[in-house]
């Protein structure tokens, strides 16, 4: 189910949303930002939204759900699922419960592969996906 919050931000002219793992984990679980969610629930509570508004939805992919082969499969089923932009995280895979907590910085290294392996994944499918690395 598409959450009250997506369906508002419609009715409010925005050019533009954003779907976090905080939003996805709050409307589908009920539960905090806990690293609870899964790429599943990702991809299709973005599908549900993009279905359901007009305008471009960016996705939150946190660090892209492992190494460079998930995130570029990551990238894919946000493809497909209508998303117009995918967000990745600098922060290492496993993230604190919450917020205000310190937050664990990937290498360079890490966080440039990451983006690599998503403009990969973007030139693969042919798709102009917007990448942002956060």
């Amino acid at each position: 189910m598409v959450g009250k919050r997506s369906i508002s931000s419609k009715d409010q002219n925005p050019t533009n949303m954003k779907r976090t793992r905080f939003h996805t984990a709050a409307s589908r679980l009920g539960l905090p930002d806990c690293d609870l969610t899964s790429y599943a629930e990702f991809v299709d509570h973005g599908r549900q939204i993009t279905e359901a508004v007009s305008i471009p939805v960016i996705g939150d992919a946190d660090d892209g759900f492992g190494n460079a082969m998930n995130l570029k499969r990551t990238v894919r089923g946000y493809i497909r699922a209508g998303y117009a932009g995918i967000m990745l995280d600098d922060q290492v895979s496993v993230k604190p419960c919450g917020r205000g907590h310190e937050k664990l910085v990937a290498s360079r290294e890490e966080s440039v592969m990451r983006i690599k392996a998503a403009v990969d994944a973007r030139k693969e499918s042919g798709s102009d996906i917007v990448i942002v690395g956060r």
